[in-house]
């Protein structure tokens, strides 16, 4: 996976998603050592740019959880 023009944030993002084939923002926060906000901002760019994609886990009461995972397009790069 190549990552050129990407800022080292973004990149490192997509490297730990990488790694874990699926992450809550959370669990990407904590690998990085981010706050979990600056994380799902970045992730949320890098969704509209087409790199990423989730899905929402219900787990008991509240709101579900979003597990992000790199797109064909996110692999490809």
């Amino acid at each position: 996976m190549t990552t050129t023009g990407l800022p080292s944030t973004k990149q490192n993002i997509l490297q730990a998603l990488l790694k874990h084939g699926q992450a809550a923002a959370s669990q990407v926060a904590q690998d990085l050592n981010l706050s979990p906000q600056a994380v799902r901002r970045h992730l949320h760019e890098l969704e509209a740019d087409g790199l990423i994609e989730y899905h929402s886990v219900q787990q008991g009461m509240g709101r579900p959880q979003h597990l992000y995972q790199l797109s064909s397009a996110g692999r490809d790069r």
